[in-house]
């Protein structure tokens, strides 16, 4: 049971390509496979694709689709094998429900939030780097914070070898701690979480982010 920003009904090219970028937005998504028909819908069962673009000599049905299906799992969705058994969408949050997934009821929902909290990542805290980020993933970390935190968050980019970093953190490291309790810090080092610059659009260190109300407010980076 759970609340999401995006359930995907089907897993051929559609569905997975739908995820991916769902994902790579920082949207909180399940996807539905299918039990009957299972992962990959009927290119599963074709020989060799010779229209999908990227692939000049061809590429066979399951071979792209398996592909497909990591690239979606590499960005956080979750995938599920199962048929969906029914959808409401006459009321909000719409609800869709298999024969193992029921829809959340506020009683359900808000123990869910409270374990989240108690038992993984500590959406209470201030500050957010180190060991805290490795157990529970920088993607899972931001994303949690992005939806469902009130706060600013600020989130620093830096890098090893950048020596204005050096500079740049404890200064405003010091103005985190003076707005405790009001702000989260996160800080993502782009050598150790690549895919989490890449997908930021970083291009070079430090740089600063500011999110409010799940908008990007403010950017500073060397150049500005």
């Amino acid at each position: 049971n759970a609340i999401e920003n995006v359930v995907i009904i089907g897993s051929g090219p559609g569905g997975f390509t739908a995820a991916i970028y769902a994902a790579r937005a920082n949207l909180k998504l399940l996807v539905f496979e299918g039990y009957q028909s299972g992962p990959g819908r009927q290119l599963m069962t074709t020989t060799e694709v010779e229209n999908f673009p990227g692939f000049p000599e061809g590429i066979m049905g399951p071979d792209l689709m398996e592909r497909m299906r990591k690239q979606a799992e590499r960005w956080g969705a979750e995938l599920y094998q199962e048929d969906v058994e029914s959808i409401d969408v006459k009321t909000r949050p719409f609800t869709v429900e298999s024969r193992e997934r029921k829809p959340v009821t506020e009683e359900a929902k808000k123990e869910h939030s409270s374990r989240d909290v108690q038992e993984a990542f500590d959406i209470t805290l201030t500050k957010h780097r180190g060991q805290a980020l490795v157990i529970f993933r920088v993607r899972y970390a931001l994303r949690k914070l992005y939806h469902e935190s009130p706060r600013l968050i600020c989130v620093l980019y830096t890098a090893p070898t950048c020596g204005p970093c050096r500079t740049l953190k404890p200064i405003l490291g010091t103005v985190i701690d003076e707005f405790d309790h009001n702000v989260h810090f996160v800080e993502i080092e782009i050598e150790e979480d690549p895919e989490v610059a890449e997908a930021a659009g970083i291009m070079g260190t430090p740089c600063v982010q500011f999110f409010k109300n799940k908008k990007m407010i403010r950017l500073f980076t060397r150049r500005n």
